[in-house]
């Protein structure tokens, strides 16, 4: 099964590097820095909210980030304590992951373009 290491912000000095008594477990695998996938997103929420929803937008990103990152980790979780296998829930998981994606681009193509027009 391969195995992905990543880290949020290690180069910018946000966060530390991964313990070494886990990356030691891990030989041979180099962690990805995800700061690069953050920072785009939210520079798109910030380039294309208006000044006065910046706040509130900036908001929405991070309570959905959230949220997309720990429903999926919970899901697994209790999927695996209730005695499924490994193979199994990466399968669900990259189901639902797709569904997820699917379901948030079809909510975003069908968004009016260029902001809402003023009522005459």
């Amino acid at each position: 099964m391969p195995i992905v290491l990543s880290t949020v912000g290690v180069g910018l000095g946000f966060n530390g590097p991964t313990l070494a008594s886990i990356h030691a477990e891990l030989e041979g695998v180099e962690p990805i820095d995800r700061t690069s996938i953050y920072k785009g997103t939210a520079g798109i929420v910030l380039a294309t909210a208006a000044p006065e929803d910046r706040l509130a937008m900036t908001s929405s990103l991070l309570i959905a980030l959230l949220i997309g990152l720990s429903v999926p980790v919970i899901g697994a979780g209790i999927a695996l304590d209730q005695g499924a296998g490994t193979p199994d829930t990466v399968l669900l998981f990259g189901i639902v992951v797709g569904v997820g994606v699917l379901v948030s681009g079809w909510a975003l193509l069908r968004r009016p373009s260029g902001g809402t027009q003023p009522s005459a």
